[in-house]
């Protein structure tokens, strides 16, 4: 239901003003109109009053009778507090549509009769509301004007709320369990929660049980443009989440692989080999390698090599190689592949023969900057070459054993104090708390 704010000169036309209260409290509903006199309850501070009900009102009407714009400069002038003043004011700074209404036979006021701060009103189309027998008649065409723009105001509000409430759910229905629920899960819950708050405020209160909420709550829930989308919001997340705000739902875990795809310039059978695949390993000096990642959901990716004597070497974010060359800007990821150039890869130096490892850190934020890897990772130690042909992955500090093409004996790599394990286990001592999940392959080079 729409509401009004009737500004009004005390002593000028209060006949007329107390018709027009009368006329609109029928129409609109008591509640709905607020006019000082009648709607500020004895012992309520009266500016505070006055500024809240502007402020969140519909329409302010802005009764205007014979000698108002002169009366107005006239009592600012001598006092600075014009309340007619103040409230225009109040409501064009809130953005609330102003309505000249003008009464006995008063003019709208021009440009520059008007106080600086209400100028734009001499641009309002105003009102004329005369005495009987056309005061009916007036009256009629007044609300006519309140209810266009009432709903004008409230289609356009609720075309974006119902536009946001559909694309979110839409954007998480897509995205599928729970993928972002970190991010759009409590959003859309609260936009849901709100929406059935208000519908159960609206309804209880028209049956007479609770306090009656803001016209605006009541008109944005009864403007049919946010209904459907609101209704869809709510059976979604009810279905989903067994009504999330009651019951919130657990972050999703991060899940990250890594795998090196191996290229040998002068075998053509040999492109872009993964390391399960027989022929990819030991690896060679002048093998071309690049680096695959993927993760489960958006996260922020950190990828280290550890060559054959144990020197550790940052991949990315970092320039590769360059341990004081991190970007100030990084982005989480779900998949990243390395080098980043296309149809490019990163050769395999001449060394010492033994086993190299590709290691990845997912975490949900970005690394601290105080966190010093480089120190935490030098006493890394070398392996010598366990199975020229194996290669061992590592997802989140544990072997992989129900994977076998991606594994070597197993015999071997289980055995008490082998090598694969021990440098597995010091580089969870190491990395563990910085990290919410890793990823690491070791493989053999031959040198």
């Amino acid at each position: 239901m729409t509401s009004v704010f009737i500004s009004y000169r005390r002593g000028m036309a209060r006949h007329v003003v107390s018709h027009v209260r009368a006329h609109l409290a029928d129409r609109l509903g008591r509640d709905n109109v607020f006019a000082d006199v009648v709607s500020i309850q004895p012992g309520e501070d009266f500016e505070r009053a006055i500024e809240e009900r502007v402020r969140s009102t519909n329409f302010l009407l802005a009764v205007i009778g014979s000698g108002w714009a002169e009366e107005m400069a006239a009592r600012d002038a001598e006092n600075g507090r014009d309340y007619v003043l103040w409230e225009i004011r109040s409501a064009i700074a809130a953005g609330v549509p102003v309505i000249p209404v003008l009464v006995d036979g008063a003019s709208m006021p021009k440009r520059d009769e008007l106080p600086p701060e209400i100028v734009e009103l001499s641009r309002h189309h105003a009102v004329v509301v005369r005495p009987d027998p056309d005061f009916d008649t007036d009256m009629d065409r007044l609300l006519a004007r309140l209810e266009r723009g009432a709903s004008r105001a409230q289609r356009v509000l609720a075309a974006t709320l119902g536009a946001v409430l559909f694309a979110g759910a839409m954007a998480f229905a897509a995205r599928g369990h729970w993928v972002v629920s970190e991010a759009i899960h409590p959003v859309l819950a609260l936009a849901a929660s709100v929406v059935l708050a208000t519908f159960v405020w609206s309804f209880t209160a028209c049956l007479g049980l609770t306090p009656r909420p803001t016209s605006t709550v009541l008109t944005i829930w009864s403007t049919r443009g946010l209904r459907g989308p609101a209704a869809f919001a709510l059976a979604f997340l009810s279905f989903h989440a067994e009504w999330a705000p009651i019951r919130p739902m657990a972050a999703s875990k991060i899940v990250v692989s890594v795998d090196v795809l191996v290229w040998r310039p002068e075998d053509s059978e040999h492109r872009g080999l993964g390391l399960r695949d027989p022929d990819a390993l030991p690896l060679r000096a002048e093998d071309q390698i690049r680096i695959e990642v993927e993760s489960s959901v958006p996260a922020y990716l950190y990828v280290f090599w550890i060559d054959t004597n144990g020197t550790v070497l940052p991949v990315y974010p970092w320039r590769p190689g360059h341990w004081e060359d991190r970007p100030e800007e990084e982005e989480p990821l779900t998949r990243l592949s390395l080098p980043e150039l296309t149809h490019s890869g990163w050769p395999i130096k001449f060394g010492d023969p033994g086993m190299e490892s590709v290691l990845v850190l997912a975490r949900s934020t970005p690394l601290p900057r105080d966190v010093d890897l480089q120190a935490q990772l030098a006493s890394s130690g070398p392996m010598r070459i366990q199975d020229p042909r194996g290669a061992v992955w590592f997802e989140d500090w544990s072997m992989i054993t129900s994977r076998v093409d991606r594994g070597i004996d197993p015999s071997r790599v289980t055995r008490i104090r082998d090598p694969i394990l021990e440098h597995n286990a010091w580089l969870k001592s190491q990395l563990e708390r910085y990290s919410q999940n890793s990823a690491i392959v070791v493989f053999a080079n031959d040198g």
